[in-house]
């Protein structure tokens, strides 16, 4: 009897569990679970970018869990940078491309994840697009994806706060022995440039000091020290450079306090 009854109850609890789980929904690949991550990136989104003529620019990064210790210009625990073509002009998008191609913002082209229980506004957003069509898009909750430098660069370039550093024509003389990773810069004219310079000094003049713009093969954060004859149109170049983002100039003085070698 008792046998008989234990399987009728197995039977009963049999049937329920079957007719509950007719009830289930079944789990959405696409939904969060609890604890885990959703990745929705794009494996076929470009990785090089051929266009360099930026229209807009958006980044957002929360910098919670980074050490920023060695990076004093960052001062916040997120930022949003967004700038466009219409609004900010050409220099200004010249200056956040150089530092999209230096740091290869394109690398993260397509990368879409999100870890569920952190909140959105965690990670990385970037949408970068071209007058080409192309860009750049990325939306991570849990990595920053970027360098700390290239944010330092973002921070410096939009707070608008580049400026230059003054040093004397003997301090230039012994930096220029102990490194080789700098370039010189004469901003006086062609005629006083034949007349005598510097070894190794690139002449561009004070008056086309803004084409270093679109012909210069250096990049933004290059060491670049600047001189003249006297030590007043070097000043200028050197606040005229910083406008255009570069951000280690390095102004020395007049060609007159120089106690070296002169080429001619």
């Amino acid at each position: 009897m008792h046998s008989a009854v234990i399987v009728a109850v197995i039977a009963v609890l049999i049937v329920l569990i079957a007719a509950g789980c007719a009830f289930i929904k079944p789990a959405d690949p696409e939904e969060y679970i609890s604890g885990g991550t959703t990745d929705n990136t794009d494996p076929d989104a470009p990785k090089v970018i051929k266009s360099e003529d930026m229209t807009s620019f958006y980044c957002y990064v929360n910098l919670l869990g980074y050490d920023t210790a060695d990076y004093p210009e960052i001062t916040e625990m997120k930022y949003t940078f967004e700038a466009s073509l219409e609004k900010d002009g050409a220099e200004k998008m010249a200056a956040l491309q150089d530092i999209v191609k230096r740091y290869d913002f394109a690398q993260f082209n397509g990368i879409s994840r999100h870890t569920a229980g952190l909140p959105d506004h965690f990670g990385v957003k970037l949408d970068i697009n071209y007058a080409s069509g192309e860009h750049i898009y990325a939306d991570h909750n849990q990595d920053m994806l970027l360098p700390l430098e290239a944010v330092r660069e973002l921070v410096v370039l939009f707070r608008g706060e580049i400026t230059f550093t003054s040093i004397s024509m003997d301090e230039a003389a012994k930096m220029m022995a102990e490194r080789e990773d700098y370039i010189l810069l004469d901003v006086r004219t062609d005629e006083e440039y034949d007349e005598g310079h510097i070894p190794g000094a690139y002449i561009v003049p004070l008056d086309d000091i803004r084409s270093i713009n679109e012909d210069s093969p250096w990049s933004r954060d290059q060491l670049i020290l600047v001189y003249c004859r006297s030590g007043r149109r070097s000043k200028l170049a050197a606040e005229e450079m910083c406008k255009m983002g570069y951000t280690n100039v390095v102004e020395i003085g007049g060609i007159i306090d120089w106690k070296g070698e002169i080429e001619k």
